[in-house]
């Protein structure tokens, strides 16, 4: 492996880096001298080489402390071998070792006191350093690959720990092509894994924008035929049955659009309630309702967003489920509910409908590959959409297909081995396969050929993963990148909402607050004192606009346009949109509601707005911003003063008045600064 440019750069190279196998690029030689300084966390897109770095680094500290041992932890065996395989390529060294849960516990102890180099799993490590097989004491060099995991009870928060605390020169170094969209997780990751020292770039950092190349996106917006938005209607009127059973047993909460997130809450507390024994028959049969409720608004996420094929397996996999002993009441009554809705879907499958991505993705392929020695990579979110897609996709004059899964069992259903998956990317790499249709395996870290074509056959709503999907194409030559989204659907809103949190994730990274403090520029930053408290960060040249964290501040997708949302952004006040229930506005645990007099006076007339407010209490702190007087407190009827009383000391929804957007949008604002 021969990496291109700053030939003057080779001359500081380590001293174990094998001759001629590399010539750092500019910025992963800034990264390793910077690296070398501190505990590091690299924020690196996909494809630019933060292997190399990782390389370098351990290099130079097998060279400063040639007894002790290098560690990189990876979240898969295919990612510590394709790691192991590119550090023996580039070091000298006689020892490298991949040491996974395959690996027996006696031979993870023999093998690491034997080996120089050691590349591992974090739950294999972990599970030894409990059981004392062995410590970190001569560990002088740690890796943290895909840190982004570093959170919660991830095995990396419990071994960075044991890390700096047991060995005798502890260095790390965190890599990962995206630390998450909001502040709170970027900490919680620094945190965890001891890091006082950032070095982020992107495609447009000065010394990274020589090596990447152009790529055009085009985005594809296609129209739901009236047979799926029929189904989509049928398994609305089920999710709405099982609410109105809900609602009889004490649960009450609007019939439409209940976020996901809420009916998850729920059902978390009543299981809860389940395990501690405390529970009634009231809430086993809430329990089951609430689970229908998900299963339905899964099957129809799958009908408008993946198509056809991969609802109807979901729905047979429930119905395999209902075969089995044990199998529960809610499940069978599902089963039956569904069934029209299923034959619906039976029908347009004989009839040759899967969904409008289908044709528009058969037609970007095909016109891809009328370019010679052209590959593709097709991502989606689901293995049996991936089966489907690429079945399909043989029909296309030229294409070679195949699925690329991973490797863990989902219920029933088989992963790929890790045999048939190293195959499948040698056949890509050879030319033998030239279309990939892979899930979320192949985003995060596997070496994949970078691709001339890359296409999002469904979107997520996740920065970090937006990131990896793009990193596929690009590099070393120009790419391009085609996203297919069903209007009006989730997906529709997951693409906007993957795309605001890559922008908060540049601004979070590039923002200055008094605890995140900046380098300008792309020379290496100090590296702080190790006093707890502050991190510094490098972040190249990535671009800072000064507005308001739009982490902050989340609209409903109902108001995108209003005139409250423009008064927003005349305040410098971006925003993330989501699907919230209804009209509202959120600013971290509060829940703004702004309504016109008008309204107002037809809540109270109607009971609605005792409605709102309970609704409102479900999803945060509420708040009321009434623009105008409603007309019926400019009489001297008691009624709705009485009733704005008791929704704010019984329910403890306070009103503020508002003389119109702007006043309103300056509330917002003025919280959400008060937040950042």
């Amino acid at each position: 492996m021969i990496l291109e440019v700053n030939v003057e750069g080779a001359a500081k190279l380590p001293a174990y880096i094998k001759k001629g196998s590399l010539v750092p690029r500019e910025y992963q030689l800034n990264i390793y001298l910077s690296a070398l300084q501190g505990n590091t966390l690299v924020v690196l897109p996909t494809g630019l080489g933060k292997t190399i770095i990782a390389a370098l680094v351990a290099a130079k500290r097998f060279e400063q402390y040639p007894d002790e041992k290098i560690v990189v932890l990876a979240p898969t065996r295919p990612l510590a071998e394709q790691h192991a395989s590119t550090f023996g390529s580039l070091i000298e060294a006689d020892e490298l070792r991949v040491l996974t849960g395959e690996t027996s516990p006696d031979a993870r102890k023999w093998h690491w006191n034997h080996s120089q180099f050691i590349f591992m799993t974090p739950q294999a490590l972990e599970n030894d350093l409990r059981d004392d097989r062995y410590d970190l004491t001569d560990v002088s060099f740690m890796v943290f690959d895909e840190a982004h995991h570093a959170v919660g009870d991830y095995p990396y928060v419990y071994i960075a720990s044991r890390y700096v605390h047991e060995a005798k020169h502890p260095l790390i170094l965190g890599l990962t092509a995206s630390p998450g969209y909001n502040k709170e997780h970027l900490e919680e990751i620094l945190s965890n894994l001891h890091i006082k020292k950032v070095e982020a770039r992107d495609e447009r950092s000065a010394d990274v924008a020589a090596y990447v190349k152009g790529i055009t996106e085009k985005r594809v917006v296609l129209e739901l035929p009236a047979e799926i938005l029929q189904v989509g209607r049928l398994l609305d009127q089920i999710s709405e049955k099982y609410i109105e059973r809900l609602s009889a047993l004490g649960i009450r909460f609007r019939v439409s659009n209940v976020p996901i997130k809420y009916l998850l809450d729920i059902q978390d507390k009543l299981r809860k309630k389940i395990e501690s024994g405390s529970a009634d028959s009231t809430d086993f049969q809430a329990y089951g309702l609430l689970n229908n409720i998900i299963r339905v608004k899964h099957a129809k996420l799958l009908v408008e967003v993946e198509g056809v094929s991969s609802a109807l397996s979901y729905m047979d996999e429930m119905e395999d489920a209902v075969a089995q002993v044990g199998s529960t009441r809610s499940l069978k009554m599902l089963v039956s509910d569904w069934n029209e809705a299923k034959n619906k879907l039976l029908e347009l499958r004989r009839s040759g409908l899967e969904h409008p991505k289908v044709p528009a993705l058969l037609s970007v392929v095909s016109e891809e590959l009328s370019n010679a020695g052209s590959k593709v990579l097709v991502f989606t979110h689901y293995r049996e959409t991936a089966r489907v897609l690429s079945s399909i996709l043989g029909s296309v004059k030229g294409a070679r297909p195949a699925p690329f899964l991973g490797q863990a069992r989902k219920g029933v259903e088989k992963g790929m081995s890790q045999r048939d998956q190293m195959r499948v990317l040698d056949d890509f790499r050879s030319g033998l396969i030239n279309v990939l249709v892979a899930t979320q395996v192949a985003e995060e870290g596997l070496d994949i050929e970078n691709c001339d074509l890359v296409v999002f056959y469904d979107n997520v709503p996740s920065a970090i993963r937006l990131i990896q999907r793009r990193g596929r194409t690009g590099r070393k030559k120009e790419g391009k990148i085609v996203v297919l989204m069903a209007k009006g659907t989730a997906d529709e809103t997951y693409h906007w909402i993957s795309l605001k949190r890559k922008g908060t994730m540049g601004r979070l990274i590039s923002a200055s607050d008094g605890e995140l403090m900046i380098s300008e520029g792309g020379s290496q930053a100090p590296f702080a004192p190790d006093d707890g408290k502050k991190t510094k960060i490098n972040k190249g040249l990535l671009d800072f606009t000064e507005e308001m964290s739009s982490g902050a501040v989340i609209l409903d997708h109902r108001l995108e346009g209003s005139r409250l949302s423009q008064a927003l952004k005349g305040l410098g006040v971006t925003y993330s949109l989501k699907d919230l229930g209804g009209n509202y506005v959120k600013v971290k645990d509060v829940v703004v509601r702004v309504m016109a007099c008008s309204e107002v006076a037809d809540l109270l007339s109607s009971g609605g707005l005792f409605e709102e407010a309970i609704f409102m209490k479900t999803l945060g702190k509420p708040i009321f911003i009434v623009e105008g007087i409603p007309p019926l407190l400019n009489s001297d009827e008691p009624g709705p003063r009485s009733s704005l009383l008791s929704i704010a000391v019984k329910y403890g929804v306070p009103f503020l008045p508002s003389s119109g957007p702007q006043d309103s949008a300056s509330y917002i604002a003025a919280w959400a600064m008060r937040n950042e």
